[in-house]
């Protein structure tokens, strides 16, 4: 299969210099060379070789001195690098492929793909970039309700589920998204809350994530390592105290604080990618 891929390679490159390609693509056909090498990268991307298919479109853009196929080919490489994970790479591709773009409605299909794209790619601010500048686009009125569903999704990826729901709440056909999100926001612990109680009774945070045994020894240590400083103190061995807070009371009452804080960015974090997988393997709607 390389070696075939290698000979229609080497042919079509060959067919590229020899038919005069800079002088005849003024007027391309249903027939020219260029259809016929899209044809053959596409083929590529199609069977699952998309650096490949990106080497034959590459070769287009080449050849193509009037640039007549060069949004066509470069929205091809930017389907190849995604199908190849390559997303910085692909964005770079519709950027690119921005500047050949001729109608409003070529424009938005690409800032939208773009969005989703960088969704993917966990760079959720070049994403609000383009959905503020869209918004603020009084000729896009009519997209509000799309630029709401992805400004949701963003915050999904952003891990602010709460935020989610609220832009899905300004979408009519997105009432399954927005009630998800607040499920997902009702099942995650408070951090600040468990912070607390840890700070008021050590080991009760790491107790409330689950974390019984750790709980459960935290306290016993800050118990006694605290009365051990108290009765320093009521038998006046000042230096001492000082010792045992210093040195025992404080680090096991400071591991509390950080534990109990661990155990609930753990716990969120499950959640977080629990409820990811489940929207890009179960859910059927549109996203990124």
């Amino acid at each position: 299969m390389r070696v075939r891929h290698d000979i229609l390679s080497v042919f079509y490159a060959i067919l590229f210099m020899l038919s005069g390609i800079t002088s005849a693509q003024a007027a391309p056909s249903g027939d020219s060379v260029f259809v016929l090498q899209l044809r053959f990268a596409d083929s590529l991307l199609q069977s699952g070789n998309p650096f490949d298919a990106v080497t034959e479109y590459e070769r287009v853009l080449f050849f193509d001195k009037q640039k007549t196929y060069a949004r066509r080919v470069l929205l091809g490489q930017a389907e190849a690098y995604l199908q190849g994970g390559k997303y910085t790479f692909a964005i770079d591709c519709m950027n690119r492929a921005l500047a050949f773009s001729k109608s409003s409605a070529e424009i938005q299909d690409l800032q939208f793909a773009l969005i989703q794209v960088h969704i993917l790619n966990k760079n959720s601010s070049q994403a609000y970039g383009i959905l503020d500048a869209m918004a603020q686009n009084r000729q896009n009125v009519s997209l509000l309700p799309a630029l709401n569903y992805w400004y949701g999704w963003a915050k999904i990826f952003d891990d602010d589920w709460k935020a989610a729901a609220e832009y899905f709440d300004k979408c009519d056909s997105a009432k399954f998204l927005k009630n998800f999100c607040l499920d997902v926001d009702n099942k995650k612990y408070p951090v600040s809350f468990i912070k607390l109680i840890s700070a008021v009774l050590p080991g009760s945070g790491s107790i409330y994530t689950g974390h019984y045994f750790s709980g459960a020894l935290s306290l016993g240590w800050n118990a006694l390592f605290g009365y051990l400083t108290v009765q320093a103190l009521q038998e006046q061995r000042v230096l001492d105290a000082l010792l045992i807070g210093d040195l025992l009371l404080l680090r096991f009452y400071t591991g509390n604080l950080e534990n109990a804080e661990k155990y609930a960015l753990e716990k969120n974090k499950e959640i977080h990618e629990s409820a990811l997988h489940y929207l890009e393997t179960d859910f059927q709607g549109a996203k990124p």
